[in-house]
């Protein structure tokens, strides 16, 4: 991921898991190790609104200990459970933020990457042309 560009994330229903394989590097590509690090991933309408709004997604995951970590990998499951309350037919500003917990108190916070997500249909209700749904075809 990039901070210097945004990059735009696949289209994906309301109430789908979603499931992002992560890599961390330094600008010349050496891997960031994750031990001891936690990853925010955020998605809000309005990246000027500081109020954190019902239909905002806000998900944090303390990187486990492991190989992965160690070499800057990381796998981000965003559960159904959060993803329920996003608004359909809406684009999304996304943002991922690395934040270390070993200094407790003034966690180094930096930005890994950014960019628009759209958010289709709900998928939880299965009705079809119910309000906030798209028409199917056929």
């Amino acid at each position: 991921m990039s901070c210097l560009s945004g990059q735009r994330l696949w289209n994906s229903m309301r109430g789908d898991t979603l499931i992002m394989y992560l890599e961390f590097t330094t600008l010349l590509g050496a891997p960031i190790p994750l031990q001891g690090k936690v990853i925010n991933f955020t998605m809000r309408t309005n990246t000027l609104d500081n109020e954190c709004h019902t239909y905002d997604l806000h998900y944090e995951l303390e990187v486990p200990d492991d190989k992965n970590a160690a070499i800057g990998r990381a796998i981000l499951n965003v559960p159904s459970t959060l993803t329920k309350y996003l608004l359909p037919d809406k684009e999304y500003q996304w943002d991922v933020q690395l934040k270390d917990e070993i200094c407790e108190l003034e966690p180094i916070v930096f930005t890994a990457g950014h960019g628009p997500k759209y958010i289709e249909r709900d998928i939880t209700t299965g009705a079809c042309n119910a309000q906030g749904n798209i028409q199917s075809c056929g």
